[in-house]
């Protein structure tokens, strides 16, 4: 067992053990000091505005410590380097950008490069870290910020189905908690649906006393802000929202509640046309997103497993191919029986699922008492649970789940949390209030994850993301050497050259979208035709190829003039130039 593995095996058992101990012997301990601590916080809570200022300052707090005294946010997952093309596109004023000279060479993954160059995500989280790069200088200040305005609006969200202080509770649950706090250190998103679905579940809950046009201007945005960040779940979501809003609804308010439905157009069709222009300017059809003409054009294994799979593409490098016919083919086939969707699209998906969102002692307790509510008829648990337990089903039925996938149904996880940990407190048994210190001690123990994240950050970051810190350091290299001699030309092109043994999730060929600007250039190495008219294209650029294939890469020159490659044994050609035979000289970039 590794020292990291039975560290955080280790780090949570400790306290839990203590925390059971003084349950069970001294139930009474600290008594004075916890109530001090809950007056102080029920009178805070009288004044919700300072509550959510408080916690968007709280997240924020510690989002940059984390960055500052553990690891500076850096891109290591492709759809990350995908959003930062998003982000820097939006930041300069642009809605796409025109394909590349030789763009076949800058194809990557997660990234359109016809009919424009683009990425092919939704735009809200890409536009959020624009934002964040004009504020505060980094596209990291967006996601921060995000972040922060997602736990509010968890808050507010609370303070539509439970009383303030426990609304406060779940603010600050969802402030500390560990899945949370990596998407603080992320660019691949969550924080913007997280606070698109609070906001459309804490309209539904104000709109069961009644309609209300604010209300349902309120559930608009949130849909709308859904549809700018995750469309397919967001739209579960809405939907399963507005059937629980009418199923809530009186006889005699079916006119509020047209009314209700009018408000929400106003905010959400403005959205919604804005989206459509963005879809027009980029694909050509308002109808048709970057996401779909992206897939049309490499993905093989199709986004549901009910849908068959798609004929493979013609691929111009082995690497792309080897993603999308390989892992991407495989994970969908693997699903197609029943041994199989359980193995790996039940038991799997909830796994991942459960190790994000569980990872709270405060959660585990409070969601192990949801059976006590769902069999007391709580009119919060039974719906809120029906909610969660349908979107749920719907999101196994698709190929791959991750914890951001859910990211518009959290905030109905925390209005459960809630729930759970007000009945956790009026657990009794033998007559002690032992639930009232278990629950104080859950709270208590939310804090230690912010350390426990910390330490997992600065374990992938030596471990997993090694690769990105490789390829970081190789750029600053290159600009550090151009810097130093005012002889060589300054700026570098480098054809990355994937060998059999390479990773294809690790993914070196992505672009600033200033070509004359950025001192290093990524390129895939094609075919010797092909890679001289790459070259004659950037002729005021440093030539080198960069060979991965599972180990240190090596930096090769490259030569005058180059050979044709010999055939490759799978295809019969060589699609990504692997089979060039690297000159003698060489170096490690390490």
């Amino acid at each position: 067992m590794s020292g990291y593995r039975l560290w955080s095996i280790l780090f949570p058992a400790v306290p839990l053990l203590v925390m059971a101990w003084i349950v069970w012997r001294s139930p009474a301990m600290g008594r004075a000091g916890f109530r001090w601590v809950e007056n102080r916080v029920g009178r805070m809570a009288r004044q919700p505005w300072r509550v959510a200022a408080g916690l968007v300052a709280a997240s924020l707090t510690i989002s940059v410590s984390i960055a500052l005294l553990v690891r500076n946010p850096q891109p290591v997952i492709a759809d990350e380097f995908s959003y930062l093309l998003a982000a820097e596109t939006f930041r300069a004023g642009r809605v796409s950008n025109p394909p590349p000279p030789s763009w076949r060479h800058f194809e990557s993954l997660h990234v359109l490069m016809q009919p424009t160059w683009v990425s092919k995500y939704p735009p809200a989280q890409g536009l959020a870290m624009a934002a964040g790069w004009k504020l505060g200088g980094a596209p990291i200040v967006g996601v921060w910020i995000s972040l922060a305005l997602g736990c509010a609006a968890v808050y507010w969200m609370l303070l539509g189905w439970v009383r303030p202080r426990e609304a406060l509770v779940g603010g600050l649950l969802a402030v500390l908690h560990p899945m949370l706090l990596e998407w603080g250190q992320n660019f691949w998103g969550g924080a913007i649906a997280l606070g698109g679905g609070a906001l459309v579940l804490g309209a539904t809950g104000r709109l069961r006393h009644g309609g209300s046009i604010r209300m349902g201007a309120v559930f608009g945005l949130g849909l709308g802000i859904l549809a700018a960040s995750r469309p397919f779940e967001g739209a579960v979501f809405g939907l399963l929202c507005g059937l629980l809003w009418l199923l809530a609804l009186k006889r005699g308010s079916w006119r509020e509640a047209g009314t209700t439905l009018l408000a929400v157009g106003g905010p959400l069709l403005p959205v919604l046309l804005l989206l459509a222009t963005y879809h027009a300017q980029i694909t050509g059809s308002a109808w048709e997103m970057p996401y779909q003409v992206h897939e049309r054009a490499y993905a093989v294994a199709p986004p549901f497993l009910w849908q068959p799979l798609r004929e493979p593409p013609v691929y111009r490098h082995d690497s792309l191919r080897r993603f999308y016919t390989g892992f991407a083919r495989e994970t969908h086939l693997e699903q197609q029986s029943l041994a199989g969707w359980l193995r790996r699209g039940l038991v799997r998906k909830l796994g991942i699922l459960l190790r994000g969102y569980l990872g709270t002692a405060a959660m585990s307790l409070a969601l192990l008492l949801l059976p006590w509510g769902l069999l007391a008829g709580d009119r919060v648990v039974r719906p809120i649970a029906a909610l969660l337990g349908l979107f749920l089903a719907i999101l196994l039925a698709g190929t791959w789940v991750l914890p951001h996938y859910a990211a518009p149904a959290v905030g109905a996880l925390f209005l459960l949390t809630v729930q759970g940990w007000r009945r956790l407190r009026s657990w009794s048994p033998g007559g002690r209030r032992r639930g009232l210190w278990l629950a104080r001690g859950a709270i208590l123990m939310s804090f230690l994850g912010v350390i426990h994240v910390s330490l997992r950050i600065d374990r992938d970051a030596a471990g997993n993301w090694a690769w990105a810190a490789e390829r970081t350091a190789l750029a600053e290299r290159l600009r550090a050497d151009s810097a130093g001699n005012p002889s060589s030309q300054p700026k570098w092109l480098l054809l990355v050259r994937y060998g059999p043994g390479h990773n294809p999730h690790e993914e070196w060929v992505y672009n600033s979208i200033d070509f004359a600007k950025t001192p290093v250039l990524w390129a895939r190495e094609m075919d010797p035709q092909s890679d001289q008219r790459l070259l004659a294209a950037f002729p005021d650029r440093q030539c080198r190829i960069l060979f991965l294939n599972g180990g240190p890469g090596e930096l090769l020159p490259c030569p005058a003039a180059i050979s044709p490659a010999p055939p490759s044994e799978e295809r019969g050609d060589n699609l990504n130039g692997a089979g060039i035979a690297p000159p003698h000289r060489k170096d490690s970039i390490k």
